[in-house]
């Protein structure tokens, strides 16, 4: 994985959704593309990141209803980015220390890119990517403030 960038190895994102998209929704459009992260974009800006745990434990925990909550009511609003020229050792040891899986990619004018997996970065060195998955894995507490 040496010397290897976010580019070479991210996947361009099949779809993103709006704040203000219910929750039902992001749960249609992860189901059709077969995802389980959406970013969440106010125009090409990256403000969030809603996941299907976010949805299934998270919103459903607090009573929501799923035409009756937004994605903003449920995303993590404190997103980590990384740009498509960092290396994939730095982005995969970010990673490990964050406890995230999925992260989205922004090119130089901050505009979501593409998103890069821990499954991505899997194929560039396993070994590593093991490493990491044991440390994302440990408990801790909630990423969204």
């Amino acid at each position: 994985m040496l010397n290897r960038k976010i580019a070479e190895v991210m996947t361009f994102p099949t779809c993103s959704v709006e704040p203000n998209t219910t929750i039902h929704r992001a749960a249609e459009l992860m189901a059709e593309h077969g995802v389980g992260t959406l970013p969440v974009c106010d125009g090409p800006t990256v403000v969030g990141i809603i996941t299907d745990r976010d949805i299934t434990v998270r919103a459903t925990a607090l009573g929501a209803t799923p035409d009756g909550w937004k994605c903003s009511d449920a995303m993590t609003v404190d997103v980590q980015t990384c740009r498509t020229e960092e290396a994939c050792d730095e982005v995969l040891e970010r990673m490990a220390r964050m406890g995230i899986r999925r992260m989205p990619v922004v090119g130089d004018d901050g505009h979501l890119v593409g998103i890069v997996a821990l499954g991505d970065l899997v194929h560039q060195d396993a070994a590593r990517a093991g490493r990491a998955l044991d440390r994302i894995s440990e408990p801790r507490a909630a990423h969204r403030t």
